[in-house]
C-alpha cells in the first residue's frame, strides 16, 4: 500500500526533523508553542491538520520562519539557523567593524 502525500504529513515531518536536528523535545517546543504535547505529535505524524496559527506558534517555538515549515518541490539538504543565531553572528560582524 502506498502513502498518499499529504501537506499535513510533510509539514509535520519537516517540523519533526527541525525539532529533532535541534535536540528539542516535544514537550519543549509544545509548551513553547502553548499547545499539549499530545497535540504536537499528531501534527508532527501528519494525523492533526496544520492551520495558519499552528504554523506560527510551532515555528516561533523552533525560532525559525513559518516558510521554514514549508515543503519545497525541490530536494535538497536544508540548514537550520535559529533566529537567535543569525542576530548574535550579526553583532559579532558589527563589534568586529567598529574596532
Amino acid at each position: 500500500m502506498t502513502t498518499r502525500w499529504s501537506l499535513n504529513t510533510a509539514i509535520g515531518a519537516i517540523a519533526r526533523d527541525l525539532r529533532q536536528s535541534l535536540g528539542l523535545s516535544i514537550e519543549k517546543v509544545s509548551a513553547d508553542a502553548g499547545m499539549a504535547a499530545s497535540n504536537l505529535s499528531q501534527l508532527e505524524r501528519g494525523v492533526a491538520r496544520w492551520n495558519a496559527d499552528t504554523i506560527e506558534k510551532v515555528s516561533a517555538a523552533l525560532d525559525v520562519h513559518p516558510r521554514d515549515l514549508m515543503p519545497h518541490r525541490e530536494e535538497r539538504s536544508r540548514l537550520w539557523v535559529r533566529r537567535s543565531e543569525v542576530a548574535h553572528a550579526l553583532e559579532m560582524v558589527r563589534r568586529k567593524l567598529t574596532l
